[in-house]
């Protein structure tokens, strides 16, 4: 299954995506997922049953310079394609559709951050989004055959 990457747009999107995803945390970062059992409307255009949306933040008070929130940002989702690449075959992936990272943490200059450095962080939340989601489906069934 090909899944197709997309950036979040206007001001409602990404507000839902933030506020109303469960969240998952690591020291450096924070991600707000949704999955598509629990979307509305508004959280993504219709016909988007193949595509991920992901939007990432880093305040200007961590990253006061523009150039390194942006190569954050880049390099969170290079992480997320690289990381949906690695698990083509995890079901649970497919079930998500809006990732809100927050970033917690940035370097000096834009050269000492590399995508080594964000995606064990990248990886460890989706891993826990994807287990999370997957024991509450499995719940779900159990309760259903009940």
């Amino acid at each position: 299954m090909c899944m197709n990457i997309k950036t979040v747009k206007g001001r409602v999107q990404v507000i839902s995506a933030f506020k109303k995803g469960k969240r998952f945390t690591v020291p450096e970062a924070m991600v707000s997922v949704r999955p598509r059992s629990y979307a509305q409307e508004y959280d993504a255009p219709k016909y988007s049953e193949n595509s991920l949306f992901i939007v990432c933040s880093v305040r200007k008070k961590i990253a006061p310079h523009a150039v390194i929130r942006n190569r954050i940002k880049r390099l969170v989702k290079e992480s997320v394609r690289h990381y949906i690449r690695t698990h083509v075959d995890d079901n649970n992936i497919s079930k998500l559709l809006t990732l809100a990272f927050n970033w917690n943490i940035a370097p000096k200059r834009p050269r000492d951050i590399a995508l080594k450095d964000i995606y064990p962080s990248v990886q460890q939340l989706l891993d826990n989004a994807s287990n999370y989601f997957a024991r509450n489906e499995k719940q779900k069934t159990k309760w259903k055959q009940e």
